[in-house]
């Protein structure tokens, strides 16, 4: 309808997106590869008023390569001695997972005047375990919680945000 885009049942827009990351480090090889796919569907609720209502999935992969890796017991008093058996177990060389987040932002806002929002997210939904031992490390879920907005000063403009995130034991 010329100045909305593609419209879905009662949605205004989707929106998505696709991000990757490979990096590799340090003398084991570390690798992380990530790829993930976000999307979201937004709604005026008003001419001023809008909601959004979105998701991800990622899938991760970490390698790492424990025969390029030196250990204190293969310290020989002068150097280390990568034939010196390092006495370690290794229970796998990579760990591969899906982990899955949602979340929500309201905003409303005024042209030319000032906006502001609420959103609010939970990561790691399905809290998927990430370890490269037999014991398990689970990803506790994070929730996240933000405020802010924006007030335009002639040309200019004054951003205010708060932020709150909560995982397991640890906040901030």
């Amino acid at each position: 309808s010329g100045s909305k885009p593609w419209k879905l049942w009662c949605v205004d827009w989707l929106s998505a997106g696709l991000h990757t990351l490979y990096d590799s480090a340090g003398d084991g090889v570390l690798s992380a590869l990530e790829v993930r796919g976000a999307f979201a569907a937004h709604k005026s609720i008003s001419s001023n008023f809008y909601a959004s209502l979105g998701a991800d999935i990622a899938f991760h992969q970490r390698k790492v390569d424990y025969n390029k890796l030196y250990f204190n017991n293969q310290w020989n008093d002068l150097d280390f001695d990568p034939n010196i058996d390092a006495s370690e177990t290794f229970i796998t060389e990579r760990n591969s997972y899906f982990d899955i987040a949602a979340g929500a932002t309201f905003t409303y806002h005024m042209p030319e005047m000032f906006n502001v929002y609420l959103g609010a997210s939970a990561l790691h939904l399905n809290q998927p375990e990430e370890t490269f031992f037999d014991s398990g490390n689970r990803l506790g879920m994070r929730l996240a919680v933000n405020l802010g907005g924006a007030v335009w000063v002639g040309p200019a403009s004054i951003e205010p945000a708060l932020y709150f995130s909560s995982q397991k034991k640890a906040s901030e």
